[in-house]
């Protein structure tokens, strides 16, 4: 920092002297003039004016028996331009907080559950687990049909009397075997509201990774805290018996 630079900093260092300049960029002022704005002495504004002249940050000039204090707003660019440098810095650092902030408020207002498990198999024999009648059956709830896409679908479960009611539903929107399982999803909890699960099929050592990511449970308003314990413990239910059963 240079020698004018760090004279104007020792300048604007002090709060009054700052709030001098502010009401000096609007007029010129006397010494008088000056100290009607502030609870200080004559003698005490008449110090920091002078400091401020130090600093370049203003001038003055005599009119009779009076000082006119008159900002000089050129003197503050090397301050200005000393601070730019640093710009740099921040707005990295803001945008990089700013970026925090959105993703934190995305993550609270959108409620997802994502579970990942391996199985010691071919992608195509735990694609059938997912798709077919009989195999959801062993570790979901039974199905009305084989899932086919464009579908809708109906998974049962027991209700009173040992008959079958329905326990989830939706549409099946995408099936690209044996790689990915796409189709919306609602209970009776939701009241009529609508998510989506997605199954992901990779392979991995010699056996497949299966992902689920199951979106849009925002969507069950003021019952969305609920439905995600059930349903997170639902999942993790559903997928222990899938490893048992492949």
């Amino acid at each position: 920092m240079t020698g004018d630079v760090q004279a104007t900093f020792r300048a604007l260092a002090d709060p009054s002297r700052r709030m001098i300049l502010k009401h000096l960029s609007q007029q010129d002022m006397t010494i008088g003039e000056v100290a009607r704005h502030f609870a200080m002495t004559r003698a005490a504004v008449k110090k920091h004016l002078i400091v401020l002249e130090d600093g370049d940050l203003i001038t003055v000039r005599s009119h009779g028996r009076e000082r006119i204090n008159h900002l000089q707003p050129r003197a503050l660019k090397p301050a200005a331009d000393w601070l730019g440098y640093f710009s740099r810095y921040w707005d990295t650092r803001l945008g990089a907080l700013h970026a925090a902030i959105e993703r934190e408020k995305k993550q609270m207002s959108e409620a997802t559950i994502t579970k990942t498990a391996f199985f010691d198999a071919p992608r195509e024999t735990v694609w059938a687990f997912l798709t077919e009648k009989e195999k959801l059956a062993r570790w979901f709830h039974p199905a009305d049909a084989d899932l086919a896409v464009g579908r809708d679908y109906v998974l049962l479960a027991e209700g009173d009397g040992d008959v079958l009611v329905r326990q989830c539903w939706g549409t099946v929107l995408e099936m690209d075997r044996p790689s990915r399982l796409v189709y919306t999803f609602t209970i009776g909890p939701m009241n009529g509201a609508v998510s989506t699960v997605t199954w992901t099929l990779s392979e991995a050592f010699e056996g497949t990774r299966l992902t689920l990511e199951h979106t849009g449970l925002e969507n069950a308003g003021d019952a969305v805290l609920g439905l995600l314990t059930a349903l997170d413990a639902g999942w993790d239910a559903h997928l222990a018996r899938l490893r048992q059963a492949v």
